[in-house]
């Protein structure tokens, strides 16, 4: 039997909480893998990862030294060693400030495809970090292949044109309201009877998390049968804990770490919250609406998350504003909306036969 074609996924890292590689690994889960299959590279290592996951989807992952620019010769040696001991005809980078440095070194070792993904509208937290990215990414624009974007907003930021959008698709009827499991998981959290304000992501500065607890404590003030949900790990973990504690708001706040069964957890909320700095497309927005859960978006995130029960505010309001809001929720009927996300394209059914499509065109195989 033929075998499959391999790309190479180019990722940060295989963090269980990152948002890009659980977008790619839900293209993986869904993937025709007698046709194609994903192999991993990755720079950064983190405790709780997707290692066994991706071993059991029939994929295969490999760690090269993250990149120091005080030192860039170690990398360029590791990229070329990698790139002439494993053969590919097609590379999926999801990786900004890296394309300098992989770009030509594949297109020398004979990589037909290189695929670039946009997923975010901005090009770092910090300046100069942001005006190097710009400066790099600008002399690799020429070797890219194929131009791909998680939404138009990330689309037109890094491209302005001629790029395809890929929803991040999810697995809408694993996230379908179920009242029985909202039930039971609300008992075992030990909130029934709450309203409960959530959030899933990364404790890390984009997620801007505390400000998230700077509305909640203006909830509380109103509500004291209210909780705050938080799931997710990340290196601000520990700050945002100092805050709660400092406000007193410990016995109200549950900080669940990172879950292999996310979707379980919105059916425990009432109301799902995300004032980040900076999202291209929230997979999480999506997740969250397929619950059939009320969501306030920051405006700071591409208009196309926005399919149902949900709205921006700016992140100019205050945190007792965002209070208010979230308040209005409090009697808020739930219902299934898996069917919406499906026909508004977010079915990952649908959206991995649009990526596998666009691998097998590439390489000269007839769309199925």
């Amino acid at each position: 039997m033929k075998e499959p074609i391999r790309i190479l996924q180019i990722v940060s890292s295989l963090n269980q909480s990152s948002g890009v590689l659980q977008v790619v690994l839900n293209w993986h889960r869904n993937m025709d893998k007698t046709k194609i299959q994903f192999d991993y590279l990755y720079f950064t290592e983190m405790p709780i990862n997707c290692k066994t996951e991706i071993e059991n989807l029939g994929g295969k992952y490999y760690k090269i030294p993250y990149p120091s620019f005080i030192k860039p010769l170690i990398f360029i040696k590791a990229v070329r060693q990698f790139f002439k001991t494993h053969k590919y005809t097609t590379i999926h980078s999801h990786v900004i400030h890296l394309s300098f440095f992989f770009y030509p070194i594949a297109k020398f070792y004979g990589i037909k495809n290189i695929f670039h993904h946009s997923h975010t509208t901005k090009w770092s937290d910090k300046f100069l970090n942001g005006l190097r990215n710009r400066f790099l990414f600008f002399w690799v624009r020429s070797f890219i292949t194929k131009k791909l974007a998680c939404s138009d907003f990330a689309g037109k930021f890094l491209f302005k044109k001629n790029y395809t959008v890929i929803n991040n698709g999810i697995d809408a009827e694993k996230f379908q309201f179920n009242q029985e499991v909202r039930n039971k998981f609300r008992k075992e959290l030990n909130i029934e009877n709450k309203f409960v304000i959530g959030h899933v992501g990364r404790f890390s500065h984009e997620k801007n998390h505390s400000f998230i607890v700077d509305i909640f404590n203006e909830i509380y003030k109103q509500n004291k049968n209210s909780v705050l949900l938080l799931v997710g790990d990340g290196p601000l973990k520990e700050e945002i804990t100092q805050k709660v504690n400092k406000l007193n708001l410990s016995n109200n706040v549950i900080f669940t770490g990172t879950k292999n069964n996310v979707n379980d957890y919105y059916q425990a909320m009432d109301v799902f919250i995300l004032p980040s700095f900076q999202e291209a497309f929230p997979v999480v927005g999506v997740e969250s609406q397929a619950s059939g859960l009320p969501c306030l978006f920051a405006d700071t995130i591409s208009k196309d998350v926005l399919i149902c029960n949900s709205k921006q505010l700016g992140l100019n309001l205050s945190a007792e504003q965002w209070a208010d809001e979230i308040l209005k929720y409090k009697n808020f009927i739930r219902k299934n909306e898996s069917e919406i996300l499906k026909q508004k394209g977010f079915d990952i059914k649908e959206t991995s036969k649009k990526i596998k499509n666009i691998y097998l065109a590439l390489s000269g195989i007839k769309n199925v």
